[in-house]
């Protein structure tokens, strides 16, 4: 919400000649005023200094190579009341946008966004709005889907503690989780290619999996190992 007609802003970047410019660059437009600047080595006062200052938009640099920014995005949205967080100096490279909206950033200026560019986020941000190009919304959009079928995916599977593994089925899948082929894992088994696959088929169907890789993921998110059965594991 827009404060007596200006949209305060608080502006945080490591470089003191960059925040100077910025601010004295912001103080020719009549609706914006600066209500306070910090580099990013004094966070343990931020949050005491955004809760005086209360900005409508606060002005968060990545920071590369270390990536604080997000960091601080993610701190910002636990002050009260929460300010948007428009993120700059992101190379211009989908997945940095995706990490900055993520970590809780309202909008984003790549590496070579321009002034103008900057005082048009400002500006939208502090009317609820959020600029965004059409490519990154389309792959927001993808992520959003591919998140809801994944999230059915794992509503469908059944519990760890429900499926019931065969000793050779969970050492056939720790193998998979080492990396091995089917071929490998047929040496190292010393059993036909023709047995571990058809293991793999019924290791896939049991969890309701569809790809090896998934079938890896789930030995570590378990911590599986059939060495853990205490049973005498079979030849074939």
């Amino acid at each position: 919400m827009l404060q007596e007609d200006h949209i305060d802003i608080y502006v945080i970047h490591q470089d003191r000649i960059w925040r100077e410019a910025v601010i004295k660059s912001l103080g020719r437009f009549r609706d914006i005023r600066i209500v306070g600047e910090s580099d990013q080595n004094q966070q343990h006062n931020l949050p005491a200094q955004l809760a005086s200052s209360k900005p409508d938009v606060v002005l968060l640099d990545l920071d590369l190579p270390s990536r604080t920014g997000l960091i601080h995005a993610r701190r910002l949205l636990q002050c009260n009341p929460p300010s948007r967080v428009l993120m700059t100096g992101i190379p211009n490279d989908d997945e940095e946008v995706i990490a900055a909206i993520e970590a809780g950033a309202a909008g984003y200026l790549t590496c070579e966004s321009s002034f103008d560019e900057l005082t048009s986020n400002i500006r939208a941000l502090a009317s609820g709005r959020t600029l965004c190009s059409q490519r990154i919304a389309r792959l927001l959009f993808t992520r959003v889907a591919k998140s809801a079928q994944a999230s059915k995916a794992r509503r469908r599977r059944p519990a760890a503690d429900d499926i019931h593994l065969t000793p050779r089925e969970l050492q056939i899948m720790t193998l998979i989780e080492e990396g091995l082929s089917n071929k490998g894992i047929a040496r190292r088994l010393s059993i036909e290619l023709q047995t571990v696959k058809n293991h793999v088929h019924h290791i896939l169907v049991k969890l309701s999996l569809r790809r090896r890789t998934e079938v890896a993921h789930y030995v570590r998110q378990h911590g599986l190992s059939y060495q853990s059965t205490g049973t005498q594991l079979p030849v074939s």
